[in-house]
């Protein structure tokens, strides 16, 4: 009987509280895939007492699979990612965000959707916990649901989820180069198209993923995420050529964005290039009316 292949599990780390970290390594550590290793990385080292916190916490476990490593200063996340995937011995690559949990048997049915050498990444559906406050549950959302093949797909939007859905292929990880540590936002979403370029992507439509929302990422740090489509949207400018109607989506999509963050001369700056993109486009309205609403909303 061969033996089962080997998974490496990487979560980053920075600032959390130990007790969410905590939830996280828990809901691995009761996978019912055994084969795996957990790589923690801590890029938060200024925080001594912190530091010591966690390694207490990951050594209460007793469990050799888990591997704590600190860095020696803070790189931010894409980098801390990185060195998780130099470190890691598995053939595939799964990461969790320090914040989220997976249910049970969220390996076991990745793994299985690797049927064929083609798929570099298999990812899956989640459950949005935080956004739906006061109606007492989580919603499903759906990834990979789209018509369009994937390339042109992930122009429009990130369709394959944030970076505790997929589990990657090691080798196509090492193919591609890993994370782009120049992008300060946008990175999982980076990753995924240059995955999707060269392989394919399955997705397993079941929601394998608690992810947890503070109001801090929901709304985001504007400054990052501009810099983070900007660069994005240079990185792909020949496939948004081919796909132009895209191009102005995203386009409009931001004077919305930009709305809702009272950047007015900003979300006038991209209309003129939605515009220029394709000056009939139903998205030059309808994304500029929607952030004019949400902005009204957040003001009352």
């Amino acid at each position: 009987m061969a033996s089962l292949p080997l998974i490496t599990v990487i979560i980053t780390t920075c600032k959390r509280p130990v007790e969410i970290l905590d939830r996280a390594v828990k809901s691995v550590l009761a996978q019912d895939y055994s084969n795996y290793e957990v790589i923690v990385v801590n890029d938060y080292p200024e925080d001594k007492i912190l530091v010591q916190k966690i390694g207490d916490c990951l050594s209460s476990y007793s469990d050799t699979r888990v591997h704590y490593v600190v860095q020696n200063a803070n790189g931010g996340a894409c980098q801390a990612r990185n060195v998780g995937i130099r470190k890691a011995t598995g053939e595939y690559i799964a990461f969790l965000d320090d914040d989220d949990e997976w249910m049970p048997d969220k390996l076991s049915k990745q793994l299985a959707g690797f049927t064929s050498e083609k798929i570099g990444a298999v990812s899956c559906d989640f459950l949005d916990v935080g956004r739906n406050k006061g109606k007492g549950r989580a919603i499903v959302v759906r990834t990979g649901d789209d018509d369009r093949c994937l390339v042109e797909a992930l122009l429009w939007r990130n369709c394959v989820g944030g970076c505790s859905e997929p589990m990657i292929r090691a080798s196509v990880l090492e193919d591609i180069g890993g994370f782009d540590e120049s992008l300060l936002a946008s990175q999982d979403y980076d990753l995924w198209m240059r995955i999707a370029i060269k392989y394919e992507i399955a997705f397993i439509h079941l929601p394998l993923v608690k992810r947890y929302y503070s109001e801090d990422a929901i709304t985001g740090n504007f400054a990052k995420k501009m810099s983070g489509f900007e660069i994005f949207q240079k990185k792909n400018k020949e496939l948004y050529k081919k796909y132009p109607d895209a191009l102005n989506y995203r386009y409009a999509q931001k004077i919305e964005f930009c709305l809702m963050h009272k950047k007015f001369a900003k979300s006038i700056q991209f209309f003129a290039k939605a515009f220029r993109v394709k000056p009939l486009s139903k998205y030059n309205i309808i994304e500029p009316v929607r952030g004019i609403v949400k902005l009204l909303r957040m003001m009352i």
